[in-house]
């Protein structure tokens, strides 16, 4: 009765997960990626392959994903493949879970509850169709909690070190991590000293990513001249896109609200009143899951102090890796709930309950992929005919230099990569100067630029096109010809 009862709840996991993979296959396959940091990543790992040694090219971002990236730069193919690839890794994430907490709690409910309430995920779902590395991350951090919990210590902390080069999220969860540690020593519960080696990998979780970030470190120093320019970069990135330097400039109700984006705000938006089951679950998941605990508190603790400090641009998707610590929270509350209300006649089943909680995850879940999927539809569309027009340019003269600081212009076009230069251009003598010095190596330059930098661009270029419709930004795109 008991496999009986695992192997349905498996079933169901499963039949979910093929719903969902379905409507991610269409989106991929009918739609651009949408966020446009992904183009931003693809477009590093192009300059990864065209100069390995530069490594201030990954900007303020940590390395990882962008060498993942240069591997489908040199197999020849755009960030297409990422997407299916991100596809698999998300899907992959709820039964990991699954299996993981089949092992701690084989007579709950929390597993399937858990698992299901992560594959249903409406930012999940979403992050599954993109060729950002969120999914990739979410799921190293699990495998890190997995292999942690099972006393596979070296392979936890190779899954850490990973991670620490993958997202800053994970540098939280070392910090976290080595408290955690500090705080059992000092307690002596836990002081892992022994002749047999265990004590070496218990703390080489610890050690071994602040290797990593150290390396790192001192690399980017030596590229960039300077110490820690890609955190320094990542603020200012931030603050200048914003127009605020913290949450406290607009305020204490301001202050208050930005606290309680990520912990509260978030998972409301897309669990609705789910997400007051959470405070009912907190007890026993700090109880039963230490490590889980220490891991998704430190990265809350991290996206939360990062936003009200102006430090990232509060996009939801930096909740992504907190998706399988909340459904268990999530979980552990319903559990709770239910255990609770089974006194009252109305409830005693259970069945009432865990229709109404379907009803509402379910609603969510389909309301926000209705959504995504109608403001997805037009993705980039006043940039298509100036994609258009640069493919007609390139056709015509395959040699031309293309200056342009537009990823999705320059993936989208499908023009090789190795006809794009990403100097950044700006309305400087540097930007004329540097434009000039290229002149000996390339007959023909091609400028592609807002209509913000017209009178700049013009006063040394031709100008040949003019989009029809202005961008986001409510300027055209121009293209000159130097």
């Amino acid at each position: 009765m008991f496999h009986a009862k695992r192997n349905i709840e498996l079933l169901i996991l499963l039949c979910t997960l093929s719903i969902v993979i379905i409507w991610q296959l269409f989106f991929i396959i009918q739609l651009h990626d949408g966020d446009t940091d992904a183009y931003a990543h693809f477009i590093i790992a192009r300059d990864i392959v065209k100069n390995p040694y530069n490594l201030s090219s990954h900007w303020v971002w940590l390395p990882l994903f962008h060498y993942i990236g240069a591997f489908f730069v040199i197999i020849g193919t755009d960030l297409e493949p990422i997407r299916f690839v991100n596809l698999i890794l998300w899907n992959a994430t709820p039964l990991v879970l699954f299996f993981y907490l089949r092992q701690k709690l084989a007579d709950s409910v929390i597993p399937i509850i858990a698992s299901l309430l992560t594959a249903l995920s409406p930012i999940g779902i979403l992050m599954g169709t993109t060729a950002q590395p969120e999914p990739l991350f979410t799921l190293l951090i699990l495998l890190f909690i997995v292999a942690f919990d099972f006393k596979k210590y070296f392979i936890s902390a190779l899954l850490l070190s990973a991670s620490c080069m993958l997202r800053y999220e994970a540098w939280a969860v070392l910090a976290g991590l080595g408290i955690y540690f500090l705080i059992l020593f000092f307690n002596k519960k836990n002081c892992k000293i022994s002749s047999t080696g265990k004590c070496f990998f218990y703390y080489s979780n610890v050690f071994l990513p602040l290797f990593i970030i150290i390396i790192w470190t001192f690399l980017r120093f030596q590229s960039d001249g300077e110490w820690f320019s890609f955190l320094h970069g990542t603020q200012k990135f931030a603050n200048d896109a914003l127009g605020e330097a913290n949450s406290f400039q607009g305020g204490i109700l301001k202050f208050i609200n930005d606290l309680f984006f990520y912990p509260f705000w978030i998972p409301f938006l897309y669990t609705g009143i789910s997400a007051i089951l959470i405070p009912f679950g907190l007890k026993k998941f700090f109880e039963q899951n230490k490590i889980s605990f220490v891991v998704s508190l430190s990265i809350l603790i991290f996206i939360s102090v990062s936003w009200v400090m102006k430090a990232n641009l509060g996009l939801n998707r930096h909740f992504t890796s907190l998706l399988p610590f909340y459904s268990l929270l999530i979980a552990y509350g319903f559990a709770s709930a239910l255990e609770y209300l089974k006194k009252y006649k109305l409830f005693s089943s259970g069945k009432l309950l865990l229709s109404v909680f379907a009803v509402i995850i379910l609603f969510y879940t389909s309301m926000w992929l209705y959504i995504w999927r109608n403001t997805n539809s037009n993705n980039f569309f006043e940039k298509q005919d100036t994609i258009e027009y640069l493919k007609h340019i390139n056709s015509f003269d395959p040699d031309a230099l293309i200056l342009c600081n537009d990823p999705m212009i320059e993936i989208l076009s499908e023009i090789n990569f190795k006809s794009f230069n990403h100097f950044w251009m700006g309305e400087n003598l540097e930007t004329k100067l540097y434009i000039e010095s290229l002149k000996q190596d390339s007959e023909k330059i091609v400028i592609v630029t807002s209509a913000q930098r017209e009178n700049f661009f013009s006063s040394f270029s031709e100008k040949i096109y003019e989009s029809s419709s202005p961008d986001k930004n409510g300027f055209k795109i121009l293209i000159f010809k130097y």
